[in-house]
C-alpha cells in the first residue's frame, strides 16, 4: 500500500549532445602541410654578407652557390641576389677608380678638358 504514494523514479536520459555546435559544412579543417625538404642556401647567404665586406669573394660565392643549387635541383634566388649585388659593387668600384684617375690627372693638367 505504501507503494502507491511513492514518486516514480526519474531516470536520467542518456543522450550525447555536442557541447559546441558542429562546424558548418562549408568550414573545412585543414591538416598541416607536409614538411618541405628545403635546404638553406648557405653559399648565397655568405655571398650577400661578403658583398658588403669584400665584394670579389661575394661574387665567387654567388657563382658557387648558383652551381650548387642547380646541381641539387633547387632554387638559387639567394645566390643570384648575392651575385647581382657583387656585380653592382664591382661596377661602382670601377666607376669610382675612373673618377679618381680623372680627378688626379685633371688636377695636374688643368688646361686639358675631357
Amino acid at each position: 500500500m505504501g507503494d502507491q504514494n511513492q514518486e516514480p523514479e526519474i531516470q536520467p536520459k542518456l543522450s550525447y549532445q555536442p557541447v559546441v555546435d558542429p562546424l558548418p559544412e562549408s568550414v573545412q579543417i585543414l591538416s598541416p602541410p607536409p614538411p618541405i625538404n628545403q635546404k638553406v642556401d648557405i653559399l648565397g647567404i655568405l655571398s650577400i654578407v661578403f658583398d658588403w665586406l669584400f665584394f670579389p669573394l661575394g661574387i665567387v660565392l654567388g657563382i658557387l652557390g648558383m652551381k650548387k643549387a642547380k646541381k641539387e635541383n633547387r632554387k638559387n634566388t639567394v645566390s643570384k641576389i648575392g651575385l647581382i649585388l657583387g656585380i653592382i659593387e664591382l661596377i661602382a668600384a670601377i666607376a669610382m677608380i675612373g673618377v679618381l684617375v680623372l680627378a688626379i690627372s685633371g688636377s695636374s693638367n688643368s688646361h686639358v678638358f675631357f
